[in-house]
Parts: C-alpha cells; sequence; structure tokens
C-alpha cells in the first residue's frame, strides 16, 4: 500500500452569508429561505470540519444578513433576478458571499442544488437539495455549500470545473465531502 501525504500552507478563507427575505404588504418582511442568519456560524463550523483535516483551510464568518427585496421572487430563483437583483447585495470584503435564497433554479450545468459565480465570487444554495446520487447519510445542503465554495477556491488557484472521478467533492458524478488534487 502507498500512500501519498502532503503539507499545503494554511489559508483562511471569510465568508459571508446572505438570506433571501422579501417585502410584504404590511411593511414587513417574510422569508424566503428556511434558514436565518443566527445559523451561520454552525455552517461556518461545519465547512470548517470538511475543509480543515482535508485541505489545511479554514473559514471565518464575515457576517451573516438579510437580503431583501422588494417584492417576493419567483420560486425557483433563476439566474437573471439572482445576478441582477440578489447577488448585488453582497458585501465588499469577504472571498466569498453564500446566498441562501429558498428554491434555485439557475443552475447552467444541468443541476439545481447550487451555483457558484466565479465573475461575482458568490453562490446561490437551494435550502432543500435533492438528493439524486449523493449516498446517505451526507447532509446534502452542506455538500452543496462545501461543493460550490470549493469552485471558489479552485478558481483562486487557477482551475475550474468538476472531475469525472466518483466520490469526491467535485465529481460530476457520485459525490462524497472527499476531497482530491
Amino acid at each position: 500500500i502507498k500512500l501519498d501525504v502532503a503539507v499545503t500552507k494554511r489559508q483562511w478563507v471569510d465568508v459571508s452569508f446572505r438570506f433571501l427575505q422579501h417585502r410584504v404588504a404590511n411593511g414587513g418582511t417574510a422569508p424566503d429561505t428556511i434558514y436565518k442568519p443566527e445559523e451561520a456560524a454552525s455552517f461556518v463550523a461545519t465547512l470548517n470540519w470538511i475543509y480543515g483535516p482535508q485541505t489545511n483551510i479554514s473559514f471565518d464568518l464575515w457576517d451573516a444578513e438579510w437580503a431583501t427585496l422588494p417584492d417576493a421572487p419567483h420560486q425557483p430563483v433563476g439566474r437573471d433576478v439572482f445576478v441582477k437583483s440578489i447577488a448585488t447585495q453582497a458585501p465588499s470584503g469577504p472571498d466569498i458571499t453564500v446566498f441562501l435564497v429558498g428554491k434555485w433554479g439557475g443552475g447552467a450545468s444541468g443541476h439545481s442544488r447550487g451555483t457558484f459565480f466565479d465573475d461575482l465570487d458568490v453562490a446561490a444554495i437551494d435550502d432543500t437539495p435533492k438528493r439524486d446520487e449523493i449516498p446517505e447519510p451526507i447532509d446534502v445542503f452542506m455538500l452543496t455549500m462545501a461543493h460550490e465554495i470549493l469552485h471558489y477556491i479552485r478558481k483562486e488557484r487557477g482551475f475550474t470545473g468538476h472531475h469525472d472521478r466518483q466520490n469526491i467533492l467535485l465529481s460530476n458524478k457520485i459525490q462524497s465531502l472527499r476531497m482530491d488534487k
């Protein structure tokens, strides 16, 4: 048995979260996502659990706030609405902003769990992504978030796209939380 081992330089990633809501007739707001800003710290803890031991990458929570639209968006949220009306609410400063939009329907690659926009350094994530080929007991929501954030990390290192190999995080086939070169 041969085991390849490497130690990579520690990398810190500042991540911001935006939770979609819209204004309602009485002047208040209604959430479009089932998640709340108070949950962002647990997302970061899970990302650190996934990435830290495998890649020496750690995440810091930049902030977590509501992103508010004047009207209820059509669900699932499409790519054009996202880029024109939602992604514009990303803060300046963090490395990546993750938007929780309720239902996501704007994926260009044929799936609708989430999408990373490499020109904006933002990701849109579906609240309840389909399990499809994701094996039990993996949390599909956190796998989707980790997958889209990995697109950002790979972009920063000069890589894009998915792998053809199965059982890794960026596989275009069966995915897991395992990372590969």
